[in-house]
């Protein structure tokens, strides 16, 4: 047809997929392709097609990461990890994803507009990661790939920052025998601020562990406003992991709890024995620093209410004073 993939994604806006999705706009593109708000004809409910394009499709590697975070998302099955209800190809042949359609923006997105989070949001949406990455290693995957790009804060009535975690594409499931074909080549994949010692290495034994470190280094981002390990080339930022132990997050912000700082400092140790050896032991720490942040802030809020109506009360009281005066006053005056 002599058209770029690009063109051929374009051309999707308007059309019909399979039969039944109705392509109503574009969402994003990235590199590999992009991702389109559709609506399923049928039954009328928005969802979002995800696509690859034509040439990225014909790539072997790029396809079995696509195939695989189908796979992955619909066997960790979790109120927080995107739900993926289809997949198929187009008239034209490109490979696509159908996905629940989400609302809000991504943590990368939030940190750039706002710098830095409070502790209790922070941890908040830590809990949350933590509770869809204990799902996802129950089912034996591992992300792999964790970074504030990849926590999508949704909007729900009860949680206005419902943590959805996307983007399995480079995950790995550990119940497949064999080579991880994506990685039998000593790549190193993943986003290299947030990856631990040992995938930074291309060890072969990659397990769950390697995802409560990236937890930990995007905590300690959403604190401070910054990675634990900064350099200025991705080789010295892997070097720097590899080689560096973090600094404590109360060097950059010292009013975070002795707590909070003792659970990023356990995740992001560089030996893996060091760390956390399960999403679930993680999450109980970070829930009971939830739990304590609360009670703090409901003590300081009575403490508050407390010294605020102090005042008030002895004013009323010299106020009652004064009145029975003035009162004893002029009743003396008509007396006389």
């Amino acid at each position: 047809s002599g058209k770029q993939p690009s063109d051929e994604l374009d051309l999707l806006v308007g059309s019909t997929v399979a039969g039944k999705y109705h392509i109503d706009r574009l969402i994003g593109r990235g590199g590999m392709g992009a991702v389109f708000q559709a609506t399923n004809a049928a039954i009328g409910k928005r969802v979002a097609l995800k696509f690859l394009g034509a040439a990225t499709s014909k790539d072997s590697d790029a396809a079995t990461r696509f195939q695989r975070e189908a796979e992955a998302a619909s066997l960790a099955e979790s109120p927080h990890i995107v739900q993926i209800f289809d997949s198929g190809r187009s008239e034209q042949g490109l490979p696509f994803l159908v996905m629940e359609l989400l609302t809000g923006e991504d943590l990368r997105a939030r940190l750039r507009r706002e710098g830095r989070l409070d502790v209790e949001t922070t941890v908040r949406l830590g809990t949350q990661v933590l509770k869809a990455l204990r799902q996802a290693h129950a089912a034996g995957i591992v992300h792999r790939d964790l970074k504030p790009d990849n926590v999508f804060l949704g909007r729900r009535d009860d949680e206005p920052s419902f943590v959805k975690i996307v983007d399995f594409g480079i995950s790995k499931l550990q119940q497949h025998a064999g080579v991880d074909t994506l990685t039998h080549k000593g790549a190193v994949l993943g986003t290299a601020f947030y990856m631990s010692p040992e995938q930074a290495q291309s060890f072969a034994d990659i397990d769950g562990r390697t995802d409560l470190f990236s937890v930990g280094a995007i905590l300690f981002e959403m604190l401070t406003g910054e990675p634990p390990h900064g350099a200025p080339t991705y080789e010295a930022v892997l070097i720097a992991i590899c080689t560096r132990d973090a600094v404590d997050v109360r060097t950059l912000v010292p009013d975070v709890p002795e707590k909070l700082a003792r659970v990023i400092a356990r995740a992001l140790r560089r030996e893996r024995d060091e760390r956390y050896q399960s999403a679930t032991d993680m999450l109980a720490d970070l829930e009971a620093v939830l739990r304590q942040s609360r009670e703090l802030a409901a003590k300081t809020r009575t403490t508050a209410g407390v010294w605020l109506d102090a005042p008030k009360s002895r004013k009323a009281e010299r106020y009652r004073t004064l009145v029975f005066a003035v009162v004893a006053a002029l009743g003396g005056f008509a007396v006389a």
